[in-house]
């Protein structure tokens, strides 16, 4: 006696986060017979499993390559880092990825000057 089986295949990608596909599957790619995912930047393909992202430590990397030469701590975030600054320094607000020190301050408000003075 023989039993015939036909497969059906199921996309988990159609389905819900968190319930058909890894709640860290940032975007959901149907493969035959499974799923895998693509990820965001600053976040990887978890190759254990290769349905799930996890975050890149950049913080773990080498300074000027991984992340900004001139941030003095590396504070690793989810899916990228900002940095802490040494006395005398702060943060850059425009990209939270660096630490500028009073001469660059210097310079920025006498460039903004020269803009207001030239209106």
């Amino acid at each position: 006696m023989c039993i015939f089986v036909r497969c059906v295949h199921i996309n988990e990608c159609e389905g819900e986060r968190g319930e058909d596909y890894d709640e860290d599957c940032h975007i959901c790619v149907n493969t035959i017979g499974s799923y895998t995912c693509e990820c965001e930047d600053g976040y990887e393909l978890d190759s254990t499993t290769n349905q799930t992202c996890i975050d890149i430590n950049e913080c773990d990397g080498e300074k000027g390559v991984d992340y900004d030469e001139d941030c003095h701590i590396c504070v690793n975030t989810n899916g990228s880092y900002t940095c802490e600054c040494e006395n005398g320094y702060e943060l850059d607000s425009a990209t939270n990825q660096t630490c500028i020190g009073e001469l660059y301050l210097v310079i920025e408000k006498l460039e903004a000057r020269k803009t207001q003075d030239a209106k």
